[in-house]
C-alpha cells in the first residue's frame, strides 16, 4: 500500500508484529511491465521459494528478523500517526524525552488537550490518554505510574513556557 492503514490498536504488541517496507524506486510508465506478476510466477517461483527458505533459516538461526533503520522509522511514524498522545510527546515544541524528568499526569493531559485542539487532532479522554501513553511506552521509554493517588509520568518534560515546574529540572 502507499499509505499505512489507520488503527485503533496502539499497543506495543500490535506494532511489534509489523515490518514496514519502503520502496523508493519509481518505475517510469514507459518502463513498466504490465504482466510482471504473471511473468514472475511463471519464471521465478523457484527462486522466490529458495529466497523465502533462506530467510526462514536466518530467522531460525538468529531468532530475529533484521530491521532496517528506514523500516524502524516508518513503523514509528505509523505508530505516532495513529496515537495522538504519542504525536503530542514527539512534538519537540511541546515535550522532550528526559529520563530524569517527572510531570504530573493532570498537567500533561491538560497540555495535551490544548495541543490536540490546536493541531486538529481528536483528543483522548483522560483515561484513554493514560492508556495510549502506556500502550506506546515501549516506543518512547516513559513510565505512567500512580503515586499518592496521583498519576505521574516519568521520562518526559514539558517544553511549553507556561508549564509548571517539573521534577528533574
Amino acid at each position: 500500500a502507499n499509505h499505512t492503514p489507520p488503527t485503533t490498536d496502539h499497543s506495543d504488541a500490535f506494532f511489534n508484529r509489523w515490518r514496514v517496507l519502503h520502496f523508493a524506486n519509481v518505475v517510469p510508465p514507459d518502463k513498466r511491465i504490465l504482466d510482471l506478476d504473471q511473468r514472475l510466477i511463471a519464471e521465478e517461483t523457484g527462486a522466490f521459494l529458495w529466497w523465502a527458505l533462506q530467510g526462514a533459516a536466518e530467522v531460525a538461526r538468529t531468532g530475529a528478523i533484521v530491521e532496517t533503520e528506514t523500516s524502524t522509522k516508518l513503523l514509528q511514524t505509523w505508530r505516532v500517526q495513529n496515537n495522538s498522545a504519542l504525536a503530542f510527546l514527539f512534538d519537540a515544541d511541546m515535550c522532550k524525552f528526559d529520563r530524569e524528568a517527572t510531570v504530573s499526569g493532570q498537567v500533561l493531559y491538560r497540555c495535551y488537550k490544548g495541543w490536540a485542539k490546536d493541531a486538529g487532532h481528536r483528543a483522548f479522554g483522560r483515561t484513554g490518554f493514560y492508556d495510549a501513553l502506556t500502550e506506546g511506552a515501549g516506543e518512547v521509554d516513559i513510565l505512567v505510574k500512580t503515586l499518592n493517588n496521583q498519576i505521574q509520568v516519568e521520562g518526559v518534560r514539558l517544553m511549553t513556557p507556561d508549564a509548571p515546574r517539573q521534577t528533574g529540572v
